[in-house]
């Protein structure tokens, strides 16, 4: 079991190592979301203009638990001031559907 805080922080230890923002890190999960039962979505904000490896993203959602991944690269959100594919400040916004059964996160 765990909760999504937790795996918020380990999202994240994988895209900046606790080194948010400096040079060398991927970028940020700023949030997660409960979308609708058994269904999160996790918001990625990608800083480095290299990175592009959506399965490596996947590995670290299923090695907490979630299954059906569903990786969106947003191209327009006005709510959000993207554009293009890039926010405001150049980063690429990733939306992470997936899929985590009920009884394996904590209340």
């Amino acid at each position: 079991m765990i909760e999504m805080s937790e795996a918020l922080s380990i999202i994240n230890g994988h895209m900046h190592e606790g080194r948010c923002p400096s040079a060398g890190c991927i970028g940020e999960c700023a949030a997660m979301w409960h979308e609708r039962p058994g269904i999160w979505i996790a918001a990625l904000y990608i800083w480095d203009k290299e990175f592009n490896d959506s399965t490596r993203v996947a590995k670290w959602l299923t090695d907490i638990g979630a299954t059906d991944i569903l990786i969106r690269h947003v191209l327009h959100d006005t709510d959000n001031g993207d554009q293009d594919g890039n926010c405001i400040d150049g980063a690429r916004a990733w939306h992470v559907e997936f899929a985590m059964p009920e009884e394996a996160v904590a209340a």
